[in-house]
């Protein structure tokens, strides 16, 4: 019986601690017999994981902003700024993906990184100074538009920007002419009967309602600001005085 014991223990492959065992043999592309012993396994299963470019982690993280997974999009914009800390792109898609998170402290930051890294471009200018806007910090945001704008002085986005700034301000002259810059008449003055309302001035901003559907009278969001105020009939026709 001590024998059988002894040829079991030996036919089931037991490994002793320390012993050195050999995987089954593989067959290569020629026929030929690969032996891969556990200590090239053990090595492979040790070695570190391929290092993906930042270039590549930016590249990922547009591909989720295009689905709308902006979870995983900030997540690969903050390592790829994490392995190079020179990355503008990076920076600039972080902030802004981030300020519509309304993670606005780290959005920020990051959007000003961007800038101190590219003072020159007039992109993040503006992109930093949208997300000054959405915090409310009007002198600041003001700074950036009107510095976007020198850099380059055909640049919408930016001018409309700017005039949000000046409304929020009370500079309503000035909102209208950076609004009519760029914006078509019935847009431009849409666009002060918004910053009318937010402000209270309810007759100025029901004026300007009213005259943009007397410039175009299927001008959708202007008639429901103005149905909201009740200053339109049941047939549809805008009430009251218009702007002048």
């Amino acid at each position: 019986m001590m024998t059988l014991g002894m040829t079991v223990g030996v036919l089931s492959g037991c490994q002793l601690p320390g012993q050195q065992s050999e995987a089954p043999p593989v067959r290569g592309e020629g026929g030929e017999t690969i032996r891969v012993s556990q200590a090239d396994i053990h090595s492979a299963k040790d070695a570190p994981e391929p290092k993906i470019l930042p270039k590549t982690r930016f590249a990922a993280g547009r591909l989720f902003e295009s689905s709308g997974r902006w979870d995983r999009a900030v997540e690969q914009y903050r390592k790829a700024v994490a392995d190079d800390a020179g990355y503008v792109e990076a920076y600039d898609r972080l902030g802004v993906i981030l300020g519509y998170l309304g993670e606005h402290e780290e959005a920020e930051r990051s959007l000003r990184r961007g800038v101190q890294l590219r003072p020159k471009s007039a992109e993040l200018r503006n992109n930093l100074g949208f997300e000054l806007i959405l915090q409310r910090k009007w002198a600041e945001a003001e700074i950036e538009l009107r510095q976007a704008l020198e850099l380059q002085r055909t640049f919408d986005r930016a001018q409309v920007n700017l005039g949000l700034v000046l409304a929020a301000k009370g500079d309503f002259d000035g909102a209208q002419a950076a609004y009519r810059k760029v914006l078509p008449e019935s847009d431009a003055i849409y666009n002060m009967g918004l910053a009318y309302r937010a402000h209270r001035r309810e007759a100025d901003a029901r004026a300007a309602f009213a005259r943009v559907l007397t410039i175009n009278p299927n001008f959708v969001a202007a008639r429901k600001q103005l149905a909201s105020m009740g200053g339109v009939g049941a047939g549809g026709e805008a009430k009251g005085p218009t702007a002048a």
